[in-house]
């Protein structure tokens, strides 16, 4: 009888420590402590998808107690909430990209 895989759990851990890891000195500032393990975790620029469009992402950012990404599309500056983006496969770093998701998704 095989036993049942705990990846999600193991998964969810690891999150969790890329989470902590990134807001421990942010006090009551964890948005902008994501903003800046992102930024720092995360090769610049890369490409992405929001909404079906390929952008290009350029950096990270805290505005209005959200983590937005700074994108580019046709020369024009866009700023998209981070879970609008698709996490691309091959994206050195992703796992940060997954963590803010999670994160976003305990703290609403």
């Amino acid at each position: 009888m095989r036993r049942p895989r705990k990846s999600a759990p193991r998964k969810s851990r690891v999150l969790e420590r890329l989470i902590e890891e990134a807001t421990v000195d942010c006090y009551n500032e964890a948005e902008v402590g994501c903003s800046v393990a992102l930024e720092e975790n995360i090769p610049l620029p890369f490409q992405t998808v929001v909404v079906g469009e390929r952008v290009e992402v350029h950096g990270f950012d805290t505005v209005l107690g959200t983590t937005i990404a700074r994108c580019f599309r046709n020369g024009k500056e866009y700023e998209v909430a981070v879970v609008s983006l698709e996490v691309p496969k091959n994206l050195p770093g992703r796992r940060w990209l997954e963590a803010y998701r999670f994160f976003r998704s305990r703290t609403g």
